[in-house]
């Protein structure tokens, strides 16, 4: 028997290669080179591989480009099912591959290279287990919606069904996000992530469902789960999930730009977040997005000041009608609680259209001086002691305060009680000490009332009111 399998492998060896292109060929548009084709009959016996090395793909679009290339694809055929003429895939394995699907601007893509099989689909299935993906790298451009995705794996194991036109796969291993690019903005650059992920394609429909599926960064676990139908438009409705997330992890999701000015605080404690995209992506459309945050009892740090903010909690919502175009953004954070060292406050804020935000917001509670310059430094003051009891209120847009004709329209309200306050003004010098008394806002102007203390060694008092004050203490 096994001087006969290998008889059979030696004499027909040739005419295994060619069955096998021969009946590739029936099913793809493109040419495709291979550099070598060998055969092994012991490794899986009485299953037998093919090799085939250097592997070129080409794409359907005018310009001949690659569409695929693998330095190795092996696949392991049953030699009994051989020798019956039934050439049934049982294993695949595929090494150091490059995938580069394109939709070009007006809409054509450059992955059409499989011919329209005229047989009836729910007659055909068959399951492929154990697919072997290693260095594997996938790079998406799509110009109709401005998107470019490249993502890499080191090793992949995935397992493929087919019956009734519909694929079902199972893929698990690591994947590397080197960038997740929407128009300008850059997503997941540059991280390491492993994947649990189940889904169906309905090829009938045109519709992916995606199971809930597991998506690992760090210690924190996200799930994902939602649609993506292609027929006539393309519509997403995904939905993500985090558990056991922190600000660090969050923060791997948003843009560099942002992520860099917020990299350096910590967090512990129970931070969470869910977000869900909706809608169509075209050239003229965008999902909508939506985004709930929040903590309950957790902690916020800075790697380089001194202050901590504990025990925080609050609620927090980010909304945008479009994922590229932030100019009717929202952004809530509700019933924000917590001590900053040791001293409670509550607060509320809110930011909409992120191209000229409008605020609002309010603070209430006791601070430490020197806690807000640890914990956000503040340009020209040093070395400020003391504490501040803070009920105020605020609301506008932030561009009216870069125009000295403007600013008073930035509405303020409420009162800065301070006590035993001391600092000094970096740029001259000067120091103040032992601030006592009350500034009362109302909009543009600050009301003093009894306010007592040292310049240098200069004592004073003062009371009275100083008129467009914002505009004076910004230009």
């Amino acid at each position: 028997m096994i001087i006969a399998a290998a008889s059979y492998v030696y004499f027909f060896k040739d005419k295994i290669i060619q069955q096998f292109i021969a009946e590739a060929n029936k099913s793809l548009n493109t040419p495709v080179k291979i550099g070598k084709i060998e055969i092994s009959a012991w490794e899986n016996f009485p299953d037998f591989s093919i090799d085939m090395l250097d592997v070129y793909v080409e794409d359907s679009s005018p310009k001949d480009n690659a569409l695929f290339t693998a330095k190795k694809i092996s696949f392991t055929i049953n030699l009994i099912e051989a020798w019956q003429g039934n050439y049934s895939i049982r294993g695949l394995h595929i090494e150091t591959s490059k995938l580069n699907p394109v939709i070009d601007a007006q809409g054509g893509n450059n992955f059409t290279v499989f011919k329209e099989q005229k047989f009836d689909s729910k007659s055909i299935a068959f399951q492929l287990e154990n697919i072997s993906l290693y260095n594997t790298e996938i790079n998406y451009d799509d110009e109709v919606t401005y998107q470019h995705h490249i993502i890499s794996s080191k090793k992949l194991i995935t397992s493929i069904g087919f019956a009734n036109n519909i694929y079902s796969i199972r893929s698990k291993g690591d994947i590397h996000s080197n960038q997740f690019k929407i128009d300008k903005l850059n997503f997941l650059e540059d991280k390491d992530m492993s994947v649990t992920a189940e889904f169906t394609l309905d090829n009938t429909k045109k519709i992916v469902n995606i199971s809930p599926s597991i998506i690992s960064i760090g210690k924190a676990d996200f799930e994902v789960k939602g649609t993506y139908s292609f027929k006539d438009k393309n519509l997403v409705d995904i939905n993500a999930t985090g558990k056991n997330t922190n600000i660090q992890t969050l923060l791997s999701f948003v843009p560099e730009a942002l992520s860099k000015k917020l990299a350096h605080y910590q967090s512990m404690g129970d931070v969470y977040f869910s977000t869900n995209l909706k809608g169509e992506i075209s050239k003229t459309r965008s999902p909508f997005i939506s985004i709930s945050f929040g903590c309950k009892n957790a902690s916020f740090s800075h790697q380089t000041f001194k202050s901590k903010i504990e025990h925080a909690n609050l609620q927090g919502s980010f909304a945008s009608a479009s994922l590229t175009d932030f100019s009717r953004a929202e952004i809530f954070l509700k019933n924000v609680t917590g001590q900053l060292n040791g001293k409670a406050f509550e607060a509320n804020f809110t930011m909409q259209n992120f191209n000229d935000p409008l605020v609002a917001g309010n603070f209430k509670g006791e601070v430490d001086a020197a806690s807000i310059e640890n914990f956000y430094p503040i340009k020209n003051v040093k070395q400020i002691k003391g504490l501040i009891h803070a009920d105020v209120s605020f609301s506008g847009r932030l561009s009216v305060l870069k125009n000295k004709n403007t600013a008073q329209q930035m509405k303020a309200s409420g009162t800065l009680e301070m006590t035993d306050i001391n600092f000094t003004e970096s740029e001259r010098n000067i120091s103040f000490s032992s601030l006592n008394g009350s500034l009362q806002f109302n909009n543009n102007d600050l009301a003093i009332s009894n306010v007592s203390g040292k310049l240098a060694k200069s004592d004073f008092l003062l009371n009275g009111f100083l008129k467009n004050a914002i505009t004076f203490l910004l230009f």
